[in-house]
């Protein structure tokens, strides 16, 4: 009976390893059609599945959560800047990421205590985003805390960091600007000029001075501008340099607001103009950035209205460039890439919008539409990727709008739109970052520098700018009038040594005006050299206006030189003959 025991044993191992087996087969191949399909288990995207729709996972990281929180701790947010990715949690905890490695950069603790971490923003210097009603604003390249400052009022909406400012939009309708101005350089401050040391004495002392970047210390209270109608979504920052900066947002009074802020002086900001639109905007601005070569040029901020209208206006005078009407309520920003404006309506599609073509309120020109999109994620120069509304990563083709392939993207909630390269972040709430690429494009194509040159951009390189346009502008008007060596005006191509205004000179002036240095209105081919009358003729050579009878310069009758002043000899005293002329 043991043995019989024993050997129903033994079968029962045998048959479940057997059925093991075989779901084992059935499973491999199962997961083989499913990761033909795009599906897959877990958050990582496989390679395989990435090849086939011509993209490359370039790498994979892990958000480092704070060991001493108590509570769940979950992604709040993702942004990419530059060089880095930049995230922070809903406990506070920030890190930063090579953009191009994925290797962790720094990971920082804030003390939130259980406030709402709202928004994100990087910039040149800092990282900086808001817990409850205090500014948090960190430096980017190791995290290091520069700044905790109370905000007068709740917090709307995310913030946005200019270069040397933090803009954070309140409940109360205004926007609070603080002076992000760091301490001055200390090679700097005693006279050691850059042109004393090398490229590498240069590049190590850049570093150690943001490295070790301090703020200048301000006791006052932070600026605030006064936004007419509701503040409903962050402001954007365009045009800036040493000397002043500008924003721009969009209210709840269907306006379009643009302000000047002055660097120089914190306490100064002005409204330059608040544009109407039709229809109220609910998304963000988009900026086309100025071209920095090119003096007195502006840049174009895009708007889209529940209407469904998009505007592109003039960042300098706030006048209307050109719109298009899509039909629908847009609820998603405009965004401006490479000459490309892609806008996403509520319910039908993604339009591709011609920047260039399109101008004096004219409607604009739209290249292509694609059905069903709802968000816009990057684009190379072959690809515009987006997601649709089944939250899929739909690749398009650049040029006509068809779809390519596409990809799940069902668990990832933070899928960051790029406009500064084609690389494509996104991760999850539990923390996992992914960057893919297309295959081909090992290195980034940049859209970045004329962004970041507009807002690095100086007071002194765009006065030289203007300067050199003034010059170029008075020659090529020198060229249009006829100028000559001597710098006359509609001279002859005869005249040797003109130097007055000589208006009515002919081309075909063959009378050999050799010294003529007066103003020769009205010069015929009378040959005479020495010319200094005005109205020279071919009859009498000295008369003004042509009178024969009675003349400035001097009689020819009697030929002896002598001067009269309208008298006439041979006329004696008659009536007629004593009329004076000049």
């Amino acid at each position: 009976m043991k043995r019989s025991f024993i050997n129903r044993f033994l079968k029962t191992v045998v048959l479940c390893c057997l059925i093991g087996y075989v779901a084992v087969c059935v499973g491999g191949n199962s997961s083989s059609s499913l990761y033909a399909q795009g599906v897959w288990k877990g958050f990582i995207i496989p390679q395989e599945v990435a090849n086939s729709r011509g993209l490359q996972r370039q790498w994979i990281a892990s958000t480092d959560f704070n060991p001493y929180c108590k509570v769940a701790e979950h992604l709040n947010g993702i942004v990419f800047d530059r060089d880095a990715v930049f995230t922070v949690t809903d406990q506070g905890t920030a890190q930063g990421f090579e953009a191009e490695t994925g290797k962790t950069k720094w990971i920082t603790y804030v003390k939130t205590k259980g406030r709402l971490v709202q928004g994100l923003a990087a910039s040149q210097y800092y990282v900086a985003f808001t817990a409850g009603s205090t500014l948090y604003v960190l430096n980017r390249e190791n995290g290091r805390i520069l700044l905790d400052a109370d905000v007068p009022a709740i917090p709307t909406n995310d913030l946005t960091l200019g270069e040397t400012r933090a803009y954070v939009p309140a409940i109360n309708g205004l926007i609070y600007i603080y002076d992000l101005q760091p301490m001055e350089d200390p090679f700097r401050e005693f006279g050691v000029s850059e042109s004393m040391l090398s490229d590498k004495e240069r590049q190590a002392r850049k570093l150690e001075f943001i490295n070790s970047l301090r703020l200048v210390k301000s006791y006052k209270e932070p600026l605030s501008i006064r936004s007419i109608g509701d503040l409903k979504v962050s402001p954007i920052t365009t045009r800036c340099n040493d000397a002043f900066e500008y924003v721009a947002w969009p209210t709840g009074s269907k306006l379009v607001t643009v302000c000047e802020v002055d660097k120089r002086d914190i306490g100064f900001a002005e409204e330059r103009y608040n544009i109407p639109v039709m229809g109220e905007v609910t998304s963000s601005l988009s900026y086309k950035p100025y071209d920095t070569t090119q003096p007195n040029n502006t840049g174009i901020i895009y708007a889209g209205t529940e209407e469904g209208f998009v505007y592109a206006l003039r960042e300098m005078s706030g006048t209307m460039l050109w719109r298009f009407p899509t039909g629908e309520c847009i609820k998603e920003t405009p965004v401006y890439v490479d000459g490309e404006v892609f806008v996403v309506t509520a319910l039908s599609g993604m339009y591709c919008i011609d920047a260039e073509k399109g101008g004096d309120g004219k409607t604009a020109e739209a290249k292509w539409w694609s059905p069903d999109i709802r968000k816009f994620i990057a684009c190379s120069k072959h690809r515009v990727y987006a997601l649709d509304k089944g939250r899929m990563l739909v690749i398009l083709d650049r040029v006509s709008g068809q779809r390519i392939a596409s990809l799940p993207m069902m668990d990832y909630r933070f899928v960051f739109t790029n406009i500064q390269n084609d690389r494509i972040y996104f991760a999850t709430e539990t923390g996992v970052i992914q960057c893919i690429r297309e295959v081909a494009l090992g290195t980034p194509l940049d859209y970045s520098a004329e962004w970041i040159k507009a807002r690095t951009n100086t007071i002194d390189e765009e006065r030289r700018a203007e300067r050199k346009e003034a010059k170029s502008t008075k020659k090529k008007h020198a060229d249009r009038m006829g100028d000559d060596e001597d710098g006359g005006w509609g001279e002859g191509d005869d005249d040797d040594d003109d130097s007055g205004f000589g208006f009515g000179d002919d081309d075909d002036d063959n009378s050999g005006d050799d010294d003529d240095s007066d103003f020769g209105f009205g010069d015929d081919d009378s040959g005479d050299d020495d010319d200094s009358e005005f109205g020279d003729d071919d009859n009498s050579g000295d008369d003004f206006a042509g009178d024969d009878d009675d003349d400035f310069a001097g009689d020819d009758d009697d030929d002896t030189g002598e001067e009269d002043f309208g008298d006439d000899e041979e006329a004696g005293d008659e009536e007629d003959a004593e009329e004076e002329e000049f």
